[in-house]
């Protein structure tokens, strides 16, 4: 249940904040939260193309009728996790909320498996 100062705040139009985290699922359903944000303000499936390199969860260009979808958080995409969606504004908005929803059910230990392998990732860049 909403505070009372919760309740004023956005009856009067404030969007309650939400901190990114320091867990990478916090920060995982953070990101999720954002893209589903961004693709409910888009009305053009062109909106979804975009030449460069950016963290949105999508592909910049689709491939036939199929864009590829995956994850970021701390600008790095989490390894692995690329699923192919219909090439529609509601098939990658679907993508995304069902990894919303994964994210949300996945064990700590799929969570510890990505930290370790950014970890030795990041060991190998710092010995080049």
């Amino acid at each position: 249940m909403a505070s009372l100062f919760e309740q004023l705040a956005v009856a009067k139009g404030l969007k309650k904040a939400t901190t990114v985290g320091a867990t990478p699922r916090a920060k995982l359903l953070y990101q999720a939260d954002k893209m589903l944000d961004k693709l409910a303000t888009y009305k053009d499936v062109k909106q979804l193309d975009y030449n460069d390199s950016n963290t949105d969860w999508w592909a910049g260009k689709a491939s036939g009728n199929k864009r590829i979808v995956s994850m970021y958080y701390g600008s790095k995409i989490v390894a692995d996790e690329k699923y192919e969606a219909d090439n529609t504004i509601a098939g990658v908005k679907q993508a995304v909320q069902w990894f919303r929803e994964i994210i949300e059910e996945v064990d700590d230990a799929w969570f510890d498996a990505e930290e370790e392998r950014r970890a030795k990732e990041s060991d190998k860049r710092s010995k080049k």
